[in-house]
C-alpha cells in the first residue's frame, strides 16, 4: 500500500515456537484514520477485528459513505479478507466486542452516537461469514435530554455486560446482562464497581465504597467469590491495572497489566502478570520492571502479551513489542512489533489460534497523524 495511507492497521502473525518467527505482515486502511483495536478468533482460524474508519479508499475502497463508521474486518491467518463491513447510525460510531457464536455466526456491538445532539445507542448485530447482516437489535439507548450514562463494558460467558450510571446526588450504578441474542437477562445484584471480566471470571467490588476488589467465578451463571485481589485502602501506594484478563481451560484465570511503584526519585511502572487456580489461590505473580503490559492471549505452552517499555514521560508508549511468557508468566522471548515509535500507545491487541499462531494488531500513523485511544480490556 502507498505511503500516503494515513493510519494503517498492522497485523503481525507469529508462530509461537522455541523462537518466534514472523510469518507475514499485512496493512489495512485508507488515507484517513482507521482504527481496529478489539479482536476475537474462531475455532476454525478466522480473525475478527472491530473499531472504526473514516476512509473510503485503500482496502476500504468499496465503502460509499464518508465520515466515521463502525468497521468490522474478518481475515484468515494468511491475511486474506473474508468480511469487510462498515455500518453507522450516528456520526461518531464504532464497532466493538466481536464474538464468534457456536452456530458459526459472528456478533458485533455497534456504539452509535450523534456527537452534536447527544443521543447514544447500542445495537447488537449478527452476521454470517459472507458479511450479510442476519439481525440487528437496539439493546440500550439514551436520549439527548437524559442525564444517565450507558456503556457496554464487556462480554463473558453469560453475554454482554451493560453499565448504567447516574452521577451526583441520588446517583447510582447498575449492571445488567444481555444474552448473545439481545435478550435482557436481568440485573447483576451486588455489583458496585466493575473492574475487569473474562470468559468465566470477573473482578469487581461487592462493597458500596468500591475499595475491596474480589475475584469471582461466574461459571454456570452463578457467581462464587474466590479471593480478594486487592484493597485500594491497603494498596493505595501500589495501584494496579489488568489490561488483559483471561479465563483458563483449567478453571483458573490470568491477568496482565501494570503496577506503580512510587519512590522519591519518581514513579516507576512495572509489568504485572498474575495467575490464579480454579479456587482463586495465587499460583504466580511476576513483576517485570520497565514494562507495561497491554492485552493477553492464552497459548498452548504459555501466554503472549503485548507490551511497551514505560518511562515517566511516556516517551515509549508507541514502541509495541510482544512478550512470550511461560505458564507462570516468566519471560521467554521478546518480539519487536514496531520500531522508531511508529505505533500508538494503548492500542495493541493479541489473540492466539488453536495451532499456537499468535496474531497481534496495533494502529500505525504512517503520515505522522496519531490519535491515541486507551482501551482497558474486560
Amino acid at each position: 500500500m502507498k505511503k500516503t495511507i494515513g493510519v494503517l492497521l498492522m497485523l503481525l502473525v507469529l508462530a509461537v515456537q522455541a523462537h518466534a518467527q514472523q510469518i507475514n505482515t499485512f496493512a489495512y486502511g485508507g488515507t484517513e484514520r482507521d482504527w481496529l483495536y478489539q479482536m476475537a478468533v474462531s475455532a476454525d482460524g478466522h480473525i475478527a477485528l472491530t473499531g472504526w474508519t473514516e476512509s473510503s479508499d485503500g482496502t476500504l475502497s468499496a465503502r460509499t459513505k464518508t465520515g466515521r463508521s463502525g468497521w468490522l474486518l474478518v481475515i484468515n491467518a494468511e491475511g486474506e479478507e473474508i468480511v469487510n463491513f462498515c455500518t453507522r447510525l450516528g456520526n461518531h460510531d464504532h464497532l466493538c466486542y466481536p464474538v464468534f457464536r457456536e452456530d458459526g455466526m459472528l456478533n458485533v456491538m455497534l456504539f452509535a452516537e450523534d456527537a452534536n445532539v447527544g443521543w447514544v445507542k447500542y445495537e447488537l448485530l449478527c452476521l454470517d461469514m459472507d458479511g450479510k447482516v442476519l439481525s440487528r437489535k437496539v439493546i440500550a439507548e439514551k436520549g439527548a435530554d437524559e442525564e444517565h450514562f450507558i456503556t457496554v463494558v464487556g462480554h463473558d460467558e453469560r453475554g454482554y455486560i451493560l453499565q448504567e450510571r447516574l452521577y451526583g446526588d441520588g446517583g447510582y450504578t447498575r449492571y445488567e446482562i444481555v444474552d448473545d441474542d439481545g435478550n435482557a437477562m436481568g440485573e447483576l445484584n451486588g455489583w458496585h464497581q466493575l473492574y475487569v471480566l473474562a470468559g468465566a471470571h470477573v473482578i469487581h467490588a461487592d462493597a458500596q465504597d468500591g475499595k475491596e476488589m474480589f475475584l469471582y467465578s461466574s461459571g454456570a451463571g452463578e457467581e462464587t467469590k474466590l479471593s480478594k485481589v486487592f484493597d485500594l485502602r491497603e494498596d493505595k501506594l501500589r495501584p494496579m491495572m489488568y489490561n488483559g484478563f483471561r479465563s483458563l481451560p483449567d478453571g483458573g484465570a490470568a491477568g496482565a497489566g501494570w503496577v506503580l511503584k512510587k519512590e522519591e526519585a519518581g514513579t516507576e511502572r512495572i509489568g504485572l502478570f498474575t495467575r490464579w487456580d480454579a479456587q482463586g489461590n495465587l499460583v504466580s505473580e511476576m513483576l517485570t520492571p520497565g514494562w507495561s503490559y497491554g492485552d493477553l492471549a492464552i497459548c498452548p505452552d504459555g501466554f503472549a502479551a503485548t507490551v511497551y517499555p514505560w518511562d515517566e514521560n511516556r516517551a515509549n508508549d508507541a514502541v509495541w513489542m510482544l512478550h512470550l511468557l511461560d505458564c507462570n508468566g516468566v519471560l521467554k522471548e521478546t518480539v519487536p512489533l514496531t520500531s522508531d515509535a511508529v505505533g500508538t500507545g494503548h492500542d495493541a491487541c493479541v489473540a492466539a489460534l488453536g495451532d499456537g499462531t499468535v496474531v497481534t494488531a496495533h494502529v500505525v500513523p504512517a503520515n505522522g497523524e496519531d490519535t491515541v485511544v486507551t482501551i482497558i480490556r474486560p
